[in-house]
């Protein structure tokens, strides 16, 4: 069980970095360039962490035991939004760095991010 909640915390950790590391574009934006209704980038992952230990350290450790910790996951669990999406994709598929994807790069990460098939996936119905 602790493993899983380690891995769980990591994905978030790393979930966070990613989304700083967006946060500055190849073409130099930072965030007061920032479309209109766009998230600002969530604080550091250390920020994070401190906050966590200041709100779900019950026993005052400076610890999170494992109740604590699914506590803690529980309330800062939140899905990827669209604007969290769209920055990884830009990220990982926008070869020529201009901050757009071409149709190429968009079928790359659409197949790279398709769900899986299988009896009751999406092709089930067909």
């Amino acid at each position: 069980m602790k493993t899983w909640i380690t891995i769980i915390i990591m994905a978030v950790l790393m979930l966070t970095a990613l989304v700083n590391a967006n946060a500055q574009s190849p073409q130099g934006r930072n965030q007061s360039d920032r479309p209109e209704g766009m998230r600002p980038p969530p604080p550091p992952p250390e920020e994070i962490a401190a906050d966590m230990l200041l709100e779900f350290d019950l026993d005052g450790d400076s610890k999170l035991d494992e109740l604590e910790l699914e506590e803690a996951i529980a309330a800062r669990h939140q899905p990827p939004t669209p604007e969290d999406i769209a920055a990884k994709w830009t990220e990982e598929f926008d070869a020529d760095g201009n901050g757009e994807l071409s149709p190429e790069e968009l079928a790359e990460a659409l197949v790279a991010h398709q769900p899986p098939h299988g009896p009751h996936g999406p092709q089930a119905d067909r």
